[in-house]
């Protein structure tokens, strides 16, 4: 009930400030790009992709709020086990993150969000091990989910004119607030920027 009442609290936030009418203009953001697992974990993924949505609103010449929606995924890097028959699944990470910008040094910009990511694995490791004459066929499965609160973090590049359609560069460093030690990953973000005037 408590992760429940958590997420309806953080969509209606994120809805609310994607949904600014009053403000002057709209500029929507999709993006992709490659996205890495940090920390201990790092070695047990290869590099993954990322895909996002996003959406800001300026409220001053130098501040817009909105939100992004991201989604990443990982298969397991095997390269270091023995005796690897077959390998399948992913570990992916959802992220629903309302979201400031600052762009006091225009082409530069920054942007911090806090918000909420779900978290998905489902990977099956099969081995093959011989002892003497007999071969033993051994099959690993981690499978689980969760959903935890975040942030997100990083500079960016608008390359074209801002208050236009244009691209922006942006890696984001993520970190989420997981039990026993602090879940991070990395993203490098590419995307195509479309910008609407509302009055």
């Amino acid at each position: 009930m408590k992760n429940l009442y958590n997420k309806t609290i953080l969509l209606v936030l994120f809805f609310y400030l994607i949904s600014f009418c009053n403000a002057e203009a709209t500029s929507f953001h999709v993006d992709g790009g490659i996205s890495k697992v940090l920390g201990e974990a790092s070695d047990s993924y290869n590099m993954g992709f990322s895909v996002g949505l996003n959406m800001f609103h300026p409220v001053s010449n130098n501040i817009s709020l909105g939100g992004r929606f991201a989604y990443n995924r990982w298969t397991p890097d095997v390269s270091d086990l023995e005796g690897v028959t077959d390998v399948s699944g992913s570990e992916s990470i959802t992220e629903i993150v309302p979201t400031i910008r600052f762009t006091n040094a225009k082409p530069l910009f920054f942007q911090l969000g806090f918000g909420y990511f779900l978290w998905d694995m489902d990977v099956t490791i099969k081995q093959k091990y011989t002892r003497g004459i007999t071969t033993y066929i051994i099959t690993n499965n981690w499978e689980g989910s969760n959903e935890e609160f975040g942030l997100s973090l990083g500079p960016g590049l608008t390359l074209g004119e801002e208050e236009s359609s244009h691209f922006d560069i942006f890696p984001l460093y993520h970190i989420i607030f997981t039990e026993d030690e602090a879940t991070k990953y990395f993203s490098l973000n590419l995307g195509v920027v479309l910008y609407f005037k509302n009055r």
